[in-house]
Formats: structure tokens, C-alpha cells, sequence
């Protein structure tokens, strides 16, 4: 077999079994190294070798390639966490750099009309766009015309679902993010969190940007979706220790914030108890639980109360209420009355834009 067919699997193995069926039958085989003809070896050592390429290859591949879910990394990531800390805050130098890159790339689809938002609301940009770079590991959060734009698909033109949101989030601040179904609540959590690529802008989380530094940024934040996401089987205690362990709680931690996060959600008595013997009010507190279990720089709450029932809601409210001061969080909702009894500031999206600001 010429050497150029090695690389492929399906010659070299089909190769292999040819060998092995010509020179093994119910009278023969080979019964010595010296009866194995060079090219079977060549095969097999083309078998291992390539086994190897082709499972570091589709690594790499699963990295940088683009999905329906999550943020691809850039083709030489593999090579930028030589000679510095990968989960590094980047300098003042390096944001420069890449928010030059940004505005030159988004100039020419930056058709953002200001006179949509409010006054409150140019003044936020206003502040983000005025603050000093070093200073944004001050702020849980800070996002800087964050825009996402869903491509054309079956004849449907493209969707303009946020459009350059800036917004800036204070330690200990719980900001209410009201507006309609439709509105691009959820898809600006989505981007924020890692589900999306923002197709321009960019956010950084205690000083870490999502772009170029997701997987330090995810273990900085805790998520309550807006759907649960929970295993039947598995008790309180389990998914809150699966949870602390994924965010890299240590060993000698990880059972003292279990504790902590069932206590602050009110779950003691049914620890042990498996999902689907929860009910929805309960299992709306365990995925809170799970988001306040890592101790997060900030929290994205998803419509955490919607489909409860009013007394559940209001025992929500009053365990959201508690926490407030202690983290940041993001809260999404319809009602504007949950928006007024939780929230310290309000932001009303509509349409993609962030409209207006309530202090």
C-alpha cells in the first residue's frame, strides 16, 4: 500500500484484515514476529498513531468550531497560555486594543438609533463609555454595546434581538430587566453567560471579558434559567454538591456552602428529598439554590417566578429580598410589581433596546 494511504484508517485497517485473513486459517498462522510482513506493522503503528492526531484534532476542532450553543475560541488559543496566566484580567493595553478592533469591525453595521432610549438611558451609555478600563474589575458587570443579530433562515429576514445595550452593574445591586416576551431579555443573559457570541460588543465580568475569557468569567457567575434544568433522581444535596464541584468549590468548602445556599433558599427539611417529589415553587428554589451556591460575582435570574403561584412567589420574593446588598444580580421579568419590590434599579427593554432606566 503506498505510504500517502497510512494516514487514512479505513486503508490501513482494511489493510490489516486482509493480512490477517490471507495468513491465518485452520492450518496456518503466524506464529512469529518474523512471519509478520513489514507493511502489516506499518499499519498497525499508522493505526495508534493516527488514533492519537485524530482525537487531538476533533479536541481542537470541537474548541473552534462554531455550534448551536456556545462561544468559539479562537483558532491559536492553545498557544496563548504560554509565558502568562490564562485567567488573567487583561491590562489596560489589551482592552484598548481589542475595543479599536471592535469599532472598526462593527462601523459599517452600526445602525443603532439613539433617539430611542430615554434620557436615563444615554446616560448609562454615557458612564460606560466614560469609564476608566482599569477600573472595571470594580464592577460585577459592566456591558458595552452588546448587539446580537440572528441571521436569515427559511425566508425570514435577519432579527435584530439587541441592539448595542450598555449597562454597567454595582456591587450589592439587584437591576431588574423588565420588558414583553420578544423583548431580547433572555438572549442578552444567553450572551452574557456563554450560551451565544455576541455578534459585536463586549461585557466583562469582574474585569473578564467574554470574548476572550469565558471560561474564567463562567466560574465567576451563578445562573437561574428560565426553565428548570434538574435530574429526577437526584436529591437537593446532590445537585448542589454536582453544582459546587463543576465551579471548582474545594473539597473542605464544598458541603459548608451546601449548607449555606439550602438554608438561604429554605430547603432544609427536604435535603434529601429526590426532584420529582418537589414541587414547582420548590424546584424554582433549588435552581436558585444552585445559583447562589458558588458564591458568584453576580447572578442572572431568568424569570425566576414565573408559573408560581402567589403564595410560592411571594416566599421567592422574600429569599431574593435577602440577598440583596450581599450580590449582584440581574433579574428578568414581566411584572413590574416583582420589578418594584426587588429591584434597586429597573431597565425597561423593548424591541432590543434597553428604553429607559429607572434609579
Amino acid at each position: 500500500m503506498e505510504w500517502f494511504l497510512l494516514p487514512i484508517p479505513a486503508f490501513s485497517f482494511s489493510r490489516l484484515l486482509y493480512y490477517i485473513s490471507e495468513r491465518c486459517g485452520y492450518d496456518h498462522c503466524m506464529f512469529s514476529f518474523d512471519d509478520i510482513p513489514p507493511e502489516f506493522s506499518r499499519c498497525l503503528w499508522a493505526l495508534y498513531l493516527t488514533s492519537v492526531l485524530y482525537m487531538a484534532l476533533a479536541l481542537y476542532l470541537y474548541q473552534v468550531v462554531p455550534q448551536t450553543y456556545g462561544v468559539p475560541k479562537k483558532w491559536n488559543y492553545i498557544f496563548q497560555g504560554f509565558g502568562k496566566k490564562a485567567n488573567r484580567r487583561l491590562n489596560t493595553d489589551e482592552i484598548a486594543d481589542l475595543e479599536r478592533d471592535r469599532e472598526e469591525n462593527e462601523q459599517a453595521v452600526f445602525d443603532f438609533d439613539l433617539s430611542l432610549e430615554d434620557a436615563d438611558s444615554k446616560a448609562e451609555r454615557t458612564i460606560v463609555y466614560n469609564l476608566d478600563k482599569a477600573d472595571y474589575h470594580k464592577y460585577p458587570l459592566i456591558v458595552k454595546d452588546v448587539r446580537k443579530v440572528y441571521p436569515a433562515c427559511g425566508g425570514v429576514p435577519p432579527k435584530i434581538a439587541n441592539k448595542n445595550i450598555c449597562l454597567r452593574i454595582k456591587r450589592g445591586e439587584m437591576f431588574g430587566l423588565l420588558g414583553p416576551n420578544g423583548a431580547g431579555k433572555t438572549t442578552l443573559i444567553s450572551q452574557l453567560t456563554g450560551m451565544y457570541r455576541p455578534s459585536s460588543g463586549n461585557a466583562w465580568v469582574a474585569g473578564y471579558d467574554i470574548r476572550n475569557q469565558l471560561d474564567v468569567v463562567q466560574l465567576q457567575i451563578g445562573v437561574c434559567p428560565q426553565f428548570d434544568i434538574l435530574w429526577a433522581d437526584l436529591t437537593v444535596e446532590e445537585h448542589l454538591l454536582f453544582f459546587a464541584r463543576l465551579k471548582g468549590i474545594s473539597p473542605d468548602k464544598e458541603m459548608a456552602r451546601v449548607d449555606t445556599a439550602i438554608e438561604e433558599v429554605l430547603l432544609q427539611r427536604f435535603r434529601h428529598f429526590p426532584v420529582k417529589s418537589l414541587s414547582g415553587g420548590m424546584k424554582r428554589r433549588l435552581s436558585v439554590a444552585i445559583s447562589l451556591v458558588s458564591e458568584p460575582k453576580i447572578i442572572y435570574l431568568d424569570e425566576p417566578s414565573t408559573g408560581l403561584d402567589p403564595e410560592n412567589r411571594r416566599q421567592l420574593w422574600d429569599i431574593l429580598s435577602a440577598q440583596k446588598g450581599k450580590r449582584a444580580i440581574i433579574l428578568t421579568t414581566h411584572s413590574m410589581e416583582e420589578a418594584d419590590v426587588l429591584c434597586n434599579r429597573i431597565g425597561i427593554v423593548s424591541d432590543g433596546v434597553l428604553r429607559c432606566v429607572a434609579p
